[in-house]
């Protein structure tokens, strides 16, 4: 019987199977998976700055977005396996493309061949890391 304090309790127990989507909505899904891509990055930029590797803050980003971009990829080829996952939008995935993640992105998907098949989404992030290379080598032969 539902509860009216949490009309939704009684939908796990029923004879269907539990769908988290129905509990979160898309937008609190990115934020969810944001906060995991930020942890990530916190994490592999005290261990760099730990082992005190020189770098400008710029480059620590990017290694450290590229690295949990490498990270989502793996979790969400594990999502899509797994029955009634909850997976990640490919949304974020360019906007960590955008932030710097581009590579990660793109090598995540060739290394858990996921989403290989798929043009649409490998265009956005090799386009956004062709044209992140074109500013980057305009800044350093500008002087």
């Amino acid at each position: 019987m539902p509860s009216k304090l949490f009309p939704n309790l009684s939908y796990a127990n029923s004879k269907k199977s539990f769908n988290p989507k129905k509990f979160q909505t898309k937008n609190e899904l990115i934020r969810n998976y944001l906060i995991i891509f930020g942890i990530i990055i916190i994490a592999v930029v005290v261990v760099l700055e730990y082992l005190k590797i020189p770098l400008s803050p710029i480059l620590l980003i990017v290694i450290a977005s590229n690295f949990g971009a490498f990270l989502l990829m793996g979790l969400d080829k594990t999502l899509s396996q797994t029955e009634n996952a909850t997976r990640i939008p490919e949304l974020l995935f360019y906007l960590i493309s955008l932030i710097g993640g581009s590579i990660g992105v793109i090598i995540g998907s060739q290394v858990f061949h996921h989403k290989t098949l798929k043009i649409s989404f490998l265009m956005w992030p090799i386009i956004i890391f062709v044209f992140q290379l074109v500013i980057v080598l305009m800044l350093l032969f500008k002087g």
